[in-house]
């Protein structure tokens, strides 16, 4: 929702000219900001207005002041109330909001206020770490797993002539460039969900991170060995915490589950060169292994707000939350994920799941 992150989407994305940003204020002072896109879902025969303005969305949490934010977002929902039209921006459409914390209190508390329905769907939790008084956080892992993480960096070591370590690249200015090729060299080139199989998509990144680093709230880490770059992590700082935008592993030395063994250097750059409270993984729902590496959770769901009181809304949007599992079966099954041509040996294959978030 951060201006560095929504202006590079306006300016280098095909649908950038569609959005429209909602600000609540008085005297100067802003109390609660929303972007906002006119859509038709899924195909799904049903306006909404959405806060997703880019393809992927990692936090949908509005911002809001902590004195007024639910004033604000009652702002926000009464101005998008009195817009809606019969073809038009039906409901507002909030995925990936957070239900720690004070802002989906505010949320809870703005639908009341504007005497509009607020219905919530598929709540999920997604791996979170939060910083430990110590470092040492493979010690969080049970012994089968600390010793097939010891196993893969040994044979990784093997196979290179040398230890693979975590180098951060924040100030390389060759990082991003980096990133955008091994991303594209594996399997989301592949799907199309790479970066750079999306127009706009590399300039988007490009220019995203240069804002971030110039605020001093970008961190790029990598896992290499020698010359060979074997993963790469992109992250944001949002406020205490880091939020993982990015990932990506080189898919020739798969087998050793590299994604996975940067997530765990990660985990000690965070709490000795960082001054973070936590790590939010950003991930998908059911994601096994993040589920696995990151002991504390973070409760996350999608919110729709119906902008009147109209039964037939409130109706239309528990069908698309029916077909929406449908929807996500016909996904699945048009961007398939190759299998590996190397399956990981059995020691290793509990570490060789897909490491994106």
């Amino acid at each position: 929702m951060e201006p560095d992150y929504l202006i590079p989407v306006a300016l280098h994305l095909r649908f950038g000219s569609e959005i429209d940003i909602v600000l609540a204020e008085e005297d100067d002072r802003a109390y609660a900001c929303i972007p906002i896109r006119a859509v038709w879902k899924f195909h799904f025969p049903y306006p909404f207005v959405t806060t997703k303005v880019h393809r992927t969305i990692a936090c949908g949490t509005p911002l809001v002041d902590a004195e007024r934010g639910a004033e604000g977002m009652a702002a926000i929902l009464s101005a998008l109330s009195k817009r809606r039209r019969i073809t038009r921006s039906r409901a507002l459409d909030l995925p990936q909001v957070s239900q720690d914390g004070p802002v989906f209190e505010a949320l809870v508390k703005a639908a009341q206020m504007a005497n509009l329905p607020f219905i919530m769907h598929d709540p999920f939790d997604r791996g979170l770490l939060r910083r430990r008084p110590e470092p040492g956080y493979e010690q969080l892992y049970n012994a089968r797993l600390r010793h097939q993480l010891r196993r893969c960096r040994r044979r990784l070591a093997e196979q290179l002539g040398t230890e693979p370590v975590l180098v951060d690249r924040t100030d390389d200015p060759d990082a991003v460039d980096r990133y955008l090729r091994l991303e594209g060299s594996g399997y989301k080139a592949k799907i199309g969900a790479a970066m750079t199989t999306v127009a706009g998509e590399p300039e988007f990144f490009a220019d995203m991170c240069r804002r971030f680093a110039a605020a001093g709230l970008l961190q790029v880490s990598a896992l290499e060995a020698g010359e060979q770059t074997l993963a790469m992590l992109v992250s944001l700082r949002g406020h205490d915490g880091l939020f993982m935008f990015k990932i990506a592993h080189n898919e020739s030395y798969a087998r050793y589950g590299p994604g996975i063994l940067l997530h765990v250097a990660s985990m000690e750059h965070f709490h000795t060169a960082t001054d973070a409270n936590w790590i939010d993984t950003c991930a998908y729902r059911d994601n096994e292994t993040l589920l696995r590496l990151y002991p504390d959770r973070r409760r996350t769901a999608w919110i729709f707000v119906p902008l009147s009181r109209n039964p037939l809304d409130r109706a239309a949007i528990h069908s698309f939350m029916a077909l929406h599992p449908l929807h996500s079966w016909i996904y699945d099954k048009r961007h398939p994920q190759p299998s590996r041509s190397h399956p990981a040996p059995t020691a290793e294959r509990s570490l060789t799941f897909d490491t994106d978030s």
